[in-house]
């Protein structure tokens, strides 16, 4: 049997985590944990660069900008030949967000696609396995270049006000790092909420609701291991000690102490630490999101909510200005963008139906 791949995408404290967990317990699946992260950051810094369009935040949420079309990524991904030496350097940066160390065969130079599928093969944590991927965050403009090439895609969407709660309170400045200005932070949610609904019945994509993995956890498995054409392990997978990549026993790694792996008290734990007018505003500037993949908002004068809203975090992110939630031109798009959503005139920033994915 000849291997097949996946990729689990998702915004941060979204559940990639778990996902990847429960996957990497299947007799068949070798499910890698943020392995590539410096790759993925760094070819889209090189396209970047080719454009003359750098960044800091190369993985981007899309939001305001208009620098390239997403289709000259595509073709960039499709054309550029990147070396194994090139490889070797990138996924040695010492960089903390990768959490699980590769070892890089001496090959020629290939495209983007060819090494992600050698490096998830070659490190795959379970020699047996046939199906084999890897779980990274924030690299959702990857993901219908993975689809086109015939890689299946796990996304993972979960409500966002438990997504700002688990990283701006508990211990989620461990997996975070600097505080970022909350509308930063949104709008990287909403560029992966947006991406869930223009693929959500394309071929190749699966989305999976954060609150469905948790408190419908047979089903949700049984839906993704037939996305994957794998047999279905979900009972036994469910009624043993969860393991990790290494074989140790996994709990989780919530922002919150907890000794569950999979636990139904997560789902609207925001409502323990978010002030109502952070909730308000987060309904707010996620507003078409939310409506479209059918969480609930709050109806309201959201003009008055936008603008009345001050930061409530201490930004220390010495990258991004530590008023872009708050500055007049900011408020001024986030209001325009809700009242166009009203009107029935709602454009995604995010666009992923350039690609044409089947």
């Amino acid at each position: 049997m000849h291997p097949s791949h996946f990729f689990i995408s998702g915004y941060v404290r979204s559940g990639t985590t778990l996902l990847d967990k429960l996957l990497c317990n299947h007799s068949n699946i070798s499910a890698l944990s943020q392995a590539l992260p410096c790759l993925f950051i760094a070819i889209k810094k090189r396209f970047l660069k080719k454009i003359n369009a750098d960044s800091y935040y190369s993985l981007s949420h899309y939001c305001g900008e208009n620098c390239y079309s997403p289709s000259d990524f595509f073709a960039f991904l499709n054309n550029e030949l990147i070396s194994a030496d090139y490889i070797n350097h990138t996924l040695n940066s010492g960089y903390s967000g990768q959490y699980t160390k590769v070892s890089i065969p001496n090959l020629t130079e290939m495209t983007f696609i060819e090494w992600y599928r050698v490096l998830v093969s070659e490190n795959r944590h379970r020699l047996n396995a046939d199906v084999l991927g890897d779980k990274e965050v924030l690299c959702e403009e990857y993901v219908t270049y993975f689809i086109k090439n015939n890689i299946k895609v796990v996304h993972i969407i979960r409500n966002p006000m438990d997504v700002v709660n688990s990283i701006y309170f508990g211990g989620g400045k461990e997996f975070i790092g600097s505080i970022k200005p909350i509308l930063f932070t949104l709008h990287n949610w909403r560029k992966s909420a947006q991406l869930a609904l223009q693929l959500s019945k394309k071929t190749n994509f699966l989305l999976v609701h954060y609150e469905d993995l948790v408190t419908n956890q047979k089903s949700a498995l049984n839906h993704i291991f037939s996305f994957l054409e794998v047999e279905n392990e979900a009972l036994s997978i469910l009624s043993n000690k969860m393991r990790d990549q290494a074989g140790n026993i996994w709990f989780s790694n919530s922002s919150f102490q907890s000794t569950n792996n999979v636990n139904v008290n997560r789902i609207g734990g925001y409502r323990k630490n978010l002030s109502t007018s952070l909730i308000e505003y987060i309904n707010f500037i996620c507003y078409p999101e939310l409506e479209q993949l059918s969480y609930r908002v709050l109806s309201g004068n959201g003009t008055d909510v936008i603008n009345k809203f001050t930061e409530p975090f201490e930004v220390n992110d010495k990258h991004i200005s530590h008023d872009y939630s708050c500055n007049d031109e900011s408020k001024k798009i986030e209001i325009k963008r809700f009242e166009s959503y009203l009107e029935g005139d709602y454009k995604m920033e995010f666009d992923c139906k350039t690609y044409d994915v089947p």
